[in-house]
């Protein structure tokens, strides 16, 4: 298996937990994950992480951080998952976010700043899709540097293929 796509128009990896420790295909080179969840468990970012030496191409469609009832700093941010990826995905060639502006099969919202979203529960059976998220801006601040960062990686190895470069997010955040 070279390609695998795995989509689900309600969020899982959180309520409920994808468990994908089990699953490796060496031959991997393309993945595309929608509607999955990251939190500090790390189910999903180490199964991406697994397939490090092969992966070329990722896109997370819809996949924010589920960061539950946390104030403040959350538990797990997109600048530790991002740094992860620039160190253990070596092969990258392509890196892409996408963010729906509902969940299932709804527009795509195009706004720069939803690339790495964080979501909240309510409940355990809802979530807020991005509603009251105030986060502090060293988190935002920190997860735009780790996205530039994975794409500069990325472009130092498109560059020598003659691949066109990703486009780097600009770094001011605003609230």
């Amino acid at each position: 298996l070279k390609s695998l796509s795995l989509f689900t128009d309600q969020p899982v990896g959180q309520f409920p937990p994808i468990d994908m420790s089990w699953l490796r295909f060496p031959l991997l080179t393309d993945l595309t994950l929608t509607g999955f969840m990251f939190n500090e468990q790390r189910l999903v970012e180490d199964f991406i992480i697994r397939h490090g030496r092969t992966l070329q191409h990722l896109t997370l469609d819809t996949c924010p951080i589920h960061i539950g009832g946390a104030q403040g700093t959350p538990p797990r941010t997109w600048s530790t998952i991002l740094q992860r990826f620039t160190e253990k995905l070596t092969k990258l060639l392509d890196f892409k976010t996408v963010r729906r502006t509902a969940w299932g099969l709804h527009e795509v919202d195009p706004r720069i700043d939803l690339l790495c979203s964080y979501e909240r529960c309510l409940t355990g059976y809802g979530y807020e899709r991005g509603k009251n998220n105030k986060l502090p801006l060293s988190v935002l601040q920190a997860d735009r540097v780790a996205l530039r960062n994975l794409l500069r990686a990325v472009n130092n190895r498109r560059q020598p293929k003659g691949l066109t470069a990703l486009d780097l997010p600009e770094l001011a955040v605003t609230s």
